[in-house]
């Protein structure tokens, strides 16, 4: 099975449950987060690494995750210090508009 993963915080804005911006380091924790992290509760980033583990735990063949930042340069840089992809792995919107044209 094939996936495709979409992370947009933008558009899931109505429910703070989940960040992926937080989760990436893109967005610095809010105070509740940290309280939440202090006091050993469940937070922000544990209820997004879940959602993510397990979107991207059913590709069976192939895993496009899909990124929608407002920083695209903050964005590839924090996507790649977190280790889980390769340098080759990650595309920027310039590759996507390089390939779009051809």
């Amino acid at each position: 099975m094939r996936v495709v993963v979409i992370l947009d915080d933008e558009e899931g804005r109505r429910s703070t449950s989940y960040s992926y911006e937080k989760l990436l380091g893109i967005k610095a924790l809010s105070d509740r987060d940290n309280e939440n992290l202090d006091a050993g509760q469940e937070t922000t980033l544990d209820r997004t690494r879940r959602l993510l583990y397990v979107c991207c735990s059913r590709s069976l063949k192939d895993l496009a995750v899909i990124l929608f930042a407002t920083d695209t340069q903050a964005a590839t840089q924090a996507v790649l210090a977190t280790g889980i992809f390769q340098q080759d792995e990650v595309k920027s919107e310039a590759f996507i508009d390089i390939a779009l044209d051809n």
